[in-house]
């Protein structure tokens, strides 16, 4: 055992590292907190919410759901949704609209679009139509699967078909309402500081946009889950009761198609938006960026829209689907329907 002042192995400094920078004074905390882009990005995204909770939208702020790809889940920014009904002789018919957006910053980045190119490459609705985008050969086969048998199965898809699709025509087709025309819809970009040019991958609108396809993708995947779920009981109720399966499934199946849900999806992002000339630049305040395939069709969209211009932006959308849904002979709900999907 050793004993008394021990001496400290010469050259070596066993003193702890000076700290780079001392923790700020208690009283300082929340002013350099309120200054922080995680705060700021917060802080940001509430102002979003609550001008479309002023604007009549029904917002959710920071929407969780599971991808239906992957299995795990993830996060929306925001989703601000309104509803629509009118009577006919079927029944009551439903549309609402599901703004669905992701808030990003690229503060001292630059976002250019090419010109135009296609005319018609931004037409297609995002929706979800219990029978609609196939889905109707997705039932029969699960329906074949777990609840009837093939004759029955058949008739049930027939009924239904003529039901959602009388004359040839989707029963809710004027519901299915274009979105507004862009001043500008591009199928290319570049994101860029004039040093450094963004690769696809490392781009914040590129990740912003797959996470919004991923989002309303999940969202139609786990709506038709629920819907074919809750006609597997209503049918199951049915046999208990000794009701007519058909029948009890035709009915419910009817008030599926008498509603649809459409979604506009929305980046709202920090920087500067640019439209691309031959020989110089202008500025936009939003513009519709247009994923096309192989063979030139367009299989998604989303509208990109410049931070500063938002509240004008809104106002304007706010303003289309009220008059398209005028059109249709539908009125406002004073609270929009449930969502199922999230």
């Amino acid at each position: 055992m050793t004993t008394g002042k021990q001496n400290k192995p010469e050259g070596i400094n066993t003193e702890p590292p000076p700290s780079d920078s001392p923790p700020p004074p208690p009283e300082q905390l929340p002013e350099r907190l309120l200054k922080c882009d995680a705060v700021l990005s917060l802080t940001g995204e509430r102002e979003i919410f609550n001008s479309l909770q002023q604007a009549s939208w029904k917002a959710a702020h920071s929407v969780y759901y599971e991808d239906q790809k992957e299995k795990k889940w993830r996060e929306t920014d925001i989703i601000a949704r309104r509803s629509w009904a009118r009577q006919r002789k079927s029944g009551t018919q439903y549309c609402t609209i599901n703004l669905t957006i992701e808030c990003k910053s690229v503060k001292d980045y630059n976002i250019i679009f090419a010109p135009e190119t296609l005319d018609n490459h931004y037409s297609a609705v995002q929706a979800y139509w219990f029978p609609g985008e196939g889905r109707l050969q997705k039932l029969a086969s699960n329906l074949e699967t777990t609840e009837l048998n093939s004759k029955q199965t058949s008739l049930f898809i027939r009924n239904l078909e003529e039901l959602a699709f009388p004359n040839g025509r989707s029963l809710l087709m004027d519901f299915e309402t274009p979105h507004p025309k862009a001043p500008l819809a591009s199928t290319a970009f570049k994101e860029t500081n004039i040093k450094v040019d963004k690769d696809l991958d490392a781009s914040v609108l590129w990740r912003a946009n797959q996470s919004l396809r991923s989002a309303i993708d999940s969202f139609r995947k786990t709506q038709f889950e629920n819907d074919y779920s809750s006609l597997q009981d209503i049918m199951q109720t049915a046999r208990r009761t000794s009701n007519s399966v058909h029948d009890s499934a035709m009915a419910f199946a009817n008030k599926l198609s008498h509603e649809i849900n459409v979604f506009h999806p929305i980046i709202v992002i920090e920087s500067r938006l640019w439209k691309l000339h031959e020989t110089h630049l202008d500025e936009i305040p939003w513009c519709r960026h247009v994923h096309i395939d192989r063979t030139g069709v367009a299989d998604w969209w989303v509208d990109v829209v410049g931070r500063s211009h938002f509240e004008k932006y809104s106002a304007q959308l706010t303003k289309h689907y009220e008059l398209q849904m005028s059109k249709t002979g539908a009125r406002q709900l004073k609270a929009p329907r449930k969502p199922m999907f999230y």
